[in-house]
């Protein structure tokens, strides 16, 4: 039975398209409000679940070389995951700004700004684009190094 799911293992990229996907269907009350005051704000292109490598971020802004996570109440009991998350992806040069659900919901105007502080270039587009790729290339070295 050549083929067979049983006999292949789901690339992992695949996986995690698709988990990606699914989470862009169902965005959290406090991810939609976010990325409707930032349109609303004039940001012109926003990505959502957007993957870098096996990590999923909430929203991303290219021309701010910027990821924000928009974090619920059950991440105060995952925090160290979460600041490795967050120094990975510093470390392959994204800036990070990490939210809390209550920030964006009460304090829309103070998050706007405060992603606003993040400087608009072409030159962060394009160091957007090789952190991205730099991402997608040490994930696929590290789960293949274990191999």
């Amino acid at each position: 039975m050549s083929g067979s799911v049983s006999e292949h293992a789901a690339d992992p990229r695949d996986v995690i398209r698709e988990r990606a996907r699914a989470l862009r269907k169902r965005p959290t009350g406090a991810e939609a409000v976010l990325r409707s005051l930032l349109r609303d704000a004039g940001e012109r292109r926003i990505r959502r679940q957007f993957a870098v490598g096996s990590v999923i971020v909430d929203l991303a802004i290219p021309r701010r070389n910027l990821l924000i996570e928009v974090d619920g109440g059950y991440h105060a009991a995952q925090r160290d995951r979460d600041e490795h998350r967050d120094a990975w992806l510093r470390g392959l040069g994204f800036n990070v700004l990490r939210l809390r659900n209550e920030e964006v919901l009460v304090q829309g105007v103070t998050v706007v700004a405060r992603v606003h502080s993040f400087a608009e270039s072409d030159d962060a587009q394009g160091r957007f684009r090789l952190a991205t790729r730099t991402g997608r290339a040490s994930s696929y070295a590290l789960r293949h190094a274990a191999e």
